[in-house]
């Protein structure tokens, strides 16, 4: 017969089979870290060097500080990420000749300008209201090479290259959606809010790094 010491033991003994061992912890932790420094990485990698692109926006050029998206008709504050609409990317029968059949590649965006203007023009009125970009970008070049574009854009203040695949007749322009970290979120708050008839109070500069993904890295009053 077991002695009441032995019996308690024994009892105690499913318990310590269900304890977490202390290696699978550490694993998880060490596997989250590299995680966390791998996405810190490419952030840090891709915002090094010379910018792929910089393109400067006031505050008026984006829906949030303009429209109300609840329908009230009243003006809202910035509530999400910047969304960037473009102009122009039409694959075009001078451009389906010159790439042939292929469906990855890059197109140079540019904002306002004689091109911007002169696509304008050729808009029809209900285009114009309904279809334009209203932060007047309009891609101006394809290419396979990202290298063949960046010779002429993304270093003027007003263009970027980024990378686009094909859809059915369009190019479909990746990197257009500019994620809004939260320090700079309570930044863009912070700024009135206007309706309609927006004056521009506040510079917002995109940059777009090494990788060709997009960052805010300015906001400042305009004076």
């Amino acid at each position: 017969m077991k002695s009441e010491a032995e019996q308690a033991e024994v009892r105690q003994e499913p318990h310590r089979q269900q304890k977490p061992g202390k290696s699978g912890l550490v694993m998880a932790l060490v596997v989250l870290a590299l995680a966390n420094t791998g996405v810190w990485a490419g952030v840090i990698w891709n915002r090094s060097g010379i910018p792929t692109g910089e393109i400067s926006f006031t505050q008026c050029d984006f829906v949030d500080f303009t429209n109300d998206a609840s329908g009230s008709g009243r003006p809202q504050p910035f509530i999400g990420n910047l969304y960037l609409s473009i102009d122009g990317l039409e694959i075009g029968q001078d451009n389906a000749e010159r790439l042939g059949r292929f469906y990855q590649g890059y197109v140079a965006v540019s904002r306002g300008g004689e091109a911007w203007v002169k696509h304008y023009n050729s808009l029809s009125e209900n285009d114009r209201r309904w279809n334009s970009s209203a932060q007047q970008l309009l891609a101006v070049a394809v290419s396979h090479k990202a290298e063949e574009l960046l010779a002429d854009y993304g270093t003027d203040g007003h263009s970027a290259v980024l990378p686009a695949y094909v859809g059915v007749d369009r190019w479909v322009a990746q990197n257009h959606l500019v994620q809004v970290g939260d320090e700079m979120r309570a930044t863009l708050s912070s700024i009135p809010v206007q309706g309609e008839d927006c004056i521009p109070s506040h510079r917002i500069t995109v940059n777009w790094g090494q990788r060709y993904e997009p960052w805010i890295s300015e906001v400042v009053e305009i004076r």
